[in-house]
């Protein structure tokens, strides 16, 4: 490098920490508390819209510096707006939207959001913080249990209206997540066929795809056993999955499961209903110890967990009965 280019790149980098200090101060002393225009030009300042990534990283050092300078460390100032108010950008988090909602939209998440959301007016500017927010070693999504959380809420909000795309929804769900869906567990999303939401991967109790006997991966039990008849005192402990929630699918005349069932099976939220399985991890465990008296939820809990697995047992072995 000639002095002369090494003189010039000496005196810009001279001018970027000027700017840097002058940012800092603008913002500390004119933007931030104000609305959300002034919100808008502190992301705009501090994370300005650059491909030259080597410059974003000299700017957002000299920023550091400036901020340093102040006894201010930038991801812990109160500069960025959210729905919370003015917080600080290792508190607010973007909304975890699906590539293209089908039900939980933007608006859905922000009204159900567990964490300070960005302002609403800042959401063109979402590449920018998530850029600002990488330079900082800070996650620009919220943690998974605070989106679990939110979905949930969401959830209990559209499961009390008319009619949900329950379709649509798991499919939000599953991009949220990246089709991981263990973060879900003990949240109550899933519509069983008693019109409730329930909670998987609960011990002690258990959500079952219905069975059925067509397609190529079968549960245990005919098609038509009504095992969603489930009387009072085991209902918190074992539910059936609504039909509406899509884990099946007619392809070539034939039901397949779908990717859904896949996953809802690989997060423990959801299990094939088998006699073992029923028996084992939830009507045994759940049994107090005996002798009972013969009245009281002790009582009513024995009785129901007797008429419950005699009548799977009996529609099994009519079942049976009726291939041979």
């Amino acid at each position: 490098m000639s002095e002369e280019s090494e003189g010039d790149a000496v005196y810009n980098d001279y001018l970027l920490s000027q700017a840097a200090e002058l940012a800092v101060e603008a913002i500390e002393e004119d933007l931030q508390g104000k609305s959300g225009s002034e919100a808008a030009d502190i992301i705009d300042l501090l994370s300005p819209n650059s491909g030259d990534e080597p410059a974003a990283k000299r700017w957002q050092a000299h920023l550091c510096h400036a901020a340093q300078t102040r006894k201010i460390e930038i991801k812990d100032a109160p500069w960025f707006l959210s729905d919370r108010g003015w917080v600080a950008l290792s508190e607010a988090s973007l909304l975890p939207l699906p590539m293209d909602p089908q039900v939980l939209t933007a608006e859905i998440l922000r009204q159900h959001a567990v964490f300070p959301v960005y302002a609403a007016n800042l959401a063109g500017r979402s590449s920018s913080i998530e850029s600002l927010s990488d330079a900082h070693g800070i996650d620009w999504l919220p943690l998974p249990e605070d989106q679990a959380a939110t979905v949930e809420s969401a959830a209990a909000c559209l499961h009390s209206s008319d009619s949900v795309d329950w379709k649509g929804f798991w499919e939000d769900v599953q991009d949220i997540f990246a089709d991981d869906l263990s973060p879900l567990q003990k949240r109550r999303l899933l519509l069983c066929t008693d019109g409730q939401l329930h909670a998987g991967g609960i011990s002690g109790s258990a959500i079952y795809f219905k069975p059925r006997q067509t397609g190529p991966d079968e549960d245990d039990g005919p098609g038509d056993l009504d095992i969603d008849q489930i009387p009072n005192s085991l209902r918190q402990m074992i539910a059936i999955l609504d039909p509406a929630v899509p884990v099946s699918e007619l392809r070539q005349g034939r039901l397949h499961n779908t990717k859904l069932h896949s996953e809802l099976s690989k997060a423990d939220l959801v299990g094939s209903f088998r006699r073992e399985s029923v028996l084992n991890q939830v009507l045994i465990p759940n049994l107090p110890s005996l002798p009972v008296r013969s009245a009281g939820s002790d009582a009513d809990l024995c009785r129901d967990a007797l008429f419950y697995g005699i009548r799977w047992c009996n529609r099994c072995r009519s079942g049976a009965r009726g291939k041979t």
